[in-house]
């Protein structure tokens, strides 16, 4: 009984003193400016387009608005995780368009300075991107490595209001056979990626 006792007291003393060192849950979420990049690593790609032929390209670049929301808890000034929906709008060029969201869980690491408003991070985990293409060119559905990094602020005076700044990435490289006009086929690696830079407002309960 009294280990017990004990060790009950000792774990509500290292939740307590951690607590005091900037842990808890925190929801938030913010909009910016989303991208899309996809890249045919090695060579250029064909693309057979039903409207415009057989089109040479090396990639794609496009650009729009998106959004995230994020929910999150740190269990100490440094160690947390993240899980986020981000939404990377419509990115479209002149006969292909995507409306991209992902779905991600990530490790959260950073360090809080100045009694607990400042605190710079960086993320790191998987997502699973569904791209919602207007012509079904590239995989309709991608496993993705998730990167972030950003800093979050939270003002003394608005006790738990905080805000964000931050570039998010979510990261795909694929392997693919590929088929020129002449009929030759080739191993060719893709690359693609989806980026959000947005600022954010959240909450820290």
């Amino acid at each position: 009984m009294m280990l017990r006792m004990t060790t009950t007291l000792l774990v509500l003393f290292a939740l307590n003193a951690t607590a005091e060192e900037g842990s808890g849950l925190y929801l938030g979420a913010g909009g910016g400016f989303s991208s899309y990049r996809a890249l045919f690593v090695t060579g250029d790609y064909y693309v057979d387009d039903e409207f415009s032929g057989s089109t040479q390209t090396r990639g794609y670049n496009e650009w729009d608005g998106g959004y995230r929301i994020y929910a999150g808890y740190l269990f100490n000034r440094v160690f947390g995780i993240e899980g986020a929906y981000t939404d990377y709008g419509t990115l479209a060029s002149s006969n292909y368009s995507q409306k991209p969201f992902s779905a991600s869980l990530c490790a959260n690491a950073g360090y809080s300075f100045m009694e607990g408003q400042l605190r710079p991070f960086g993320l790191l985990g998987l997502a699973y991107v569904k791209t919602n293409q207007s012509r079904n060119l590239l995989d309709e559905e991608l496993p993705a490595l998730h990167l972030g990094g950003g800093v979050d602020y939270y003002p003394p005076s608005m006790k738990g209001l905080g805000f964000r700044a931050a570039l998010d990435a979510d990261l795909h490289i694929s392997h693919q056979s590929m088929k020129d006009p002449d009929g030759n086929t080739s191993l060719r690696s893709f690359y693609q990626h989806y980026l959000l830079l947005y600022a954010g407002v959240q909450y820290r309960f």
